[in-house]
């Protein structure tokens, strides 16, 4: 098991930082390119609530990243104002959803195990799981061919051959 930690400015500019981390980890581990975009988007949300919650200006949050034999889990923890995650209403329970809690249910909607730790004045550490899949699927082999026949099977698909047969440039 290997472990990343990270302590980054509570500004929003550096999020990108953190997306980067974990799609570099998350493809490194075999995740597909659809699972490593649900957690650039969990961790953004993570991190976005880290900062947008922070008490000072100067604030930083921590981001600690384990990198096990099947999953991946990863810590988002500030010293914010902390919530009471018991509160937190669902989409559509809420008048203004976007507002609040909807950060949280978009986590726990693509990660398999998400726990929120949180105390009011102190912070919030929220550590998410996602699991590599069971079976990973195996690559069938494409046979190479140029870019220009790509193209014109690309063109010729399009257009009925018309362009090629009829030697007209597009």
């Amino acid at each position: 098991m290997k472990k990343i930690k990270m302590m980054l400015p509570a500004n929003q500019e550096y999020v990108s930082l953190a997306r980067l981390t974990i799609a570099s980890v998350a493809t490194n581990m075999g995740f597909s390119i659809g699972d490593v975009e649900d957690l650039q988007v969990a961790i953004s949300e993570a991190c976005t609530n880290a900062i947008c919650h922070s008490i000072v200006p100067e604030a930083t949050y921590d981001l600690t990243y384990i990198i096990g034999k099947k999953d991946l889990t990863f810590t988002v923890s500030d010293t914010g104002i902390g919530f009471e995650p018991d509160l937190v209403k669902l989409p559509g329970d809420n008048e203004d959803a976007l507002a609040s809690g909807f950060g949280l249910f978009v986590i726990e909607t693509l990660m398999d195990s998400v726990e929120i730790v949180s105390k009011k004045g102190v912070g919030t550490s929220i550590t998410m799981v996602k699991n590599l899949p069971s079976e990973i699927p195996t690559l069938v082999p494409i046979p190479h061919r140029s870019w220009s026949t790509k193209i014109q099977d690309t063109v010729e698909n399009l257009y009925g051959g018309f362009a090629f047969k009829n030697n007209l440039s597009i």
